[in-house]
């Protein structure tokens, strides 16, 4: 997400912006918290998991 951000809002910028704007803010506690939060309720909503039986008739 960050990277499609930073990619779509960087195109008038100066060429390095998105790659700066990226790692400046990859290391943030709010970012961190963020993307814990994310693959939290991923997680919870995944329809699949790795090594689980597919059920076909659903």
């Amino acid at each position: 997400m960050i990277t499609n951000l930073t990619e779509m809002l960087g195109d008038d910028q100066y060429e390095d912006w998105a790659e700066d704007m990226l790692y400046e803010l990859i290391e943030e506690k709010e970012t961190k918290a963020f993307v814990k939060a994310f693959n939290k309720a991923a997680d919870e909503r995944a329809t699949y998991r790795i090594g689980e039986a597919i059920d076909l008739e659903n």
